[in-house]
C-alpha cells in the first residue's frame, strides 16, 4: 500500500514506442533466436508509467485500459525483478504500484512492451541509485526482451545481435511518419520463425553503419524489412495499406518490426496530417497515429 509521503516520491517516466528504419535479418544462433542488423527510431507515440513505492514488497501493475497486463508475467514486472537480482536489492525495498497509462498498441511491432520495462529499469535506477550502464549489464537485458536495450537508449540507434547490442547512436533529421495499425496482433516469434533464409534481403553497402543521415532521401535509401513478405503473404491487407500512404503522399511505407503496424515518411507534418484524416475516413477499422522522432 501506498501513503501520502509515498505518493511525494513517486517517479514518473515516458516509454517511447519505436519504428525499425532497417530490419535485415543476419542469421540464428542455436537456441533459436534470429540475429539481426536494424536501426531503431524512438518515436513520440508514448506510454507514461508511474512508479510508487509500497511497505509490504509486492509489485502491483495497474493498468485498468488493458487489464490483461495486470499480471506477474507483464515484462514490467520481469524488468523489475531482474533489476532486484542484478543488484541485491533486499525484499523489503522491492514493493512498487506501477501505474502504466497504455498508449502504444500490443502486438503492434512499435516496441510498446520492451519501452514500457526499459523505462521502468530507468525508474528503478533513479529509485535505487544504480546504473546499468556502470555495471555493464545493458548487453544483459536480451533476459527481459531483446528490444529492451535499445528502447533504454531513447536515441535512433543501430542494433545487432538479436537486438541487444546497441552499436551506436545515429543523428537523424526530424521525419513526419504517419503510423497504421489495423488492429489485430503479430506474433514476433511466428515472424521470425515463417522467415526462411531465401526471404531475406540483400541491401548491399548502402546500411553499413557509420552512416550520416542529413535529409528524407538519405533515410529512404536504407528502408529494409526481412520480415514484412511472410507477414504480407498471410495479411495481404497490410500491403494494401502500404500502397495507400504511397498514394496519400508518403515518400516510402514500411512495416516496423514483425507487424502489423504500417508507417509512411512525409515530408512535412502537414501533409502526414492530411493523409492521416483521409485514410481515416476511408479505413474506418484502422486506427492512425501522426508521429515524430522523440525528443527526451
Amino acid at each position: 500500500m501506498t501513503s501520502t509521503s509515498d505518493e511525494q516520491r513517486s517517479l514518473r517516466g515516458i516509454a517511447p514506442g519505436k519504428i525499425n528504419l532497417h530490419l535485415r535479418i543476419t542469421g540464428k544462433r542455436d537456441d533459436g533466436y534470429h540475429l539481426i542488423e536494424s536501426l531503431v527510431l524512438p518515436i513520440d507515440l508514448t506510454d507514461e508509467i508511474v512508479l510508487a513505492p509500497r511497505d509490504d514488497g509486492r509489485l502491483i501493475v495497474h493498468c485498468p485500459a488493458l487489464p490483461r497486463l495486470e499480471t506477474d508475467d507483464n515484462l514490467i514486472i520481469k524488468a523489475a525483478r531482474w533489476f532486484f537480482r542484478q543488484f541485491d536489492i533486499p525484499p523489503g525495498e522491492q514493493g512498487a504500484d506501477i501505474a502504466l497509462r497504455k498508449r502504444i498498441p500490443l502486438g503492434a511491432g512499435l516496441g510498446g512492451g520492451s519501452a514500457d520495462a526499459a523505462t521502468v529499469l530507468r525508474l528503478l535506477e533513479e529509485r535505487h541509485g544504480r546504473s546499468l550502464a556502470e555495471a555493464g549489464l545493458l548487453n544483459e537485458t536480451w533476459r527481459i526482451g531483446a528490444d529492451v536495450a535499445a528502447c533504454y537508449t531513447h536515441l535512433p540507434c543501430w542494433v545487432e545481435g538479436i537486438g541487444e547490442i546497441v552499436v551506436e547512436a545515429v543523428e537523424l533529421p526530424k521525419i513526419a511518419i504517419l503510423l497504421a495499425n489495423p488492429g489485430f496482433e503479430v506474433s514476433t516469434r511466428w515472424a521470425y520463425e515463417a522467415t526462411s533464409s531465401e526471404m531475406l534481403t540483400n541491401v548491399g553497402n548502402d546500411a553499413k553503419r557509420g552512416r550520416r543521415f542529413t535529409d528524407l532521401k538519405e533515410i529512404i535509401q536504407v528502408l529494409c524489412n526481412d520480415l514484412e513478405a511472410v507477414t504480407f503473404r498471410k495479411h495481404p491487407v497490410l500491403s494494401e495499406m502500404k500502397g495507400a500512404l504511397v498514394e496519400c503522399g508518403a515518400q516510402a511505407a514500411m512495416m516496423t518490426g514483425s507487424g502489423p503496424t504500417i508507417y509512411g515518411l512525409f515530408d512535412r507534418n502537414e501533409q502526414a496530417q492530411d493523409a492521416k484524416d483521409r485514410l481515416a475516413s476511408e479505413w474506418t477499422s484502422w486506427t492512425f497515429w501522426a508521429a515524430s522522432n522523440f525528443v527526451g
